[in-house]
């Protein structure tokens, strides 16, 4: 296996937890990493993004998100609550916690916290994309 730094990982325990970071430093031929683990949403996203690569998919397919779902996940990378999230996009809160719902399933977030972890490493990564198009 060839390691190289600032390529991104899922850590696995033996339990089956796991955890993403990147690799900051490869040592002694590969045998000796030091693994980051400081910034998991966008290691999460870009280990995603480079296994969908791998492949065949294009950026950020296998999330499958819809646009509505795209503005909910920016509103919420602004730390908007559900109630601002509603108002803004003139929707029910019922409704948006629906969409959050969806988005925690299909981003695999396991609370609220970690969805907008998630939602900032996205709406960052798209912001990148844009810059670089």
């Amino acid at each position: 296996m060839n390691f190289e730094e600032d390529s991104f990982v899922q850590v696995v325990a033996p339990n089956g937890d796991y955890r993403y970071g990147y690799i900051q430093g490869v040592e002694e031929a590969g045998l000796h990493l030091t693994i980051c683990m400081h910034e998991e949403a966008e290691s999460k996203l870009a280990f995603e993004d480079a296994t969908g690569r791998w492949n065949g998919q294009p950026d950020g397919a296998q999330y499958g998100l819809s646009s509505q779902e795209l503005r909910v996940l920016t509103l919420l990378s602004q730390e908007s609550n559900t109630g601002q999230i509603a108002e803004q996009l003139h929707l029910a809160p019922g409704t948006v916690r629906s969409y959050l719902r969806t988005l925690r399933i299909k981003l695999r977030a396991d609370n609220r916290t970690q969805l907008v972890m998630v939602a900032k490493a996205m709406v960052k990564s798209l912001e990148t994309e844009e810059g670089e198009a």
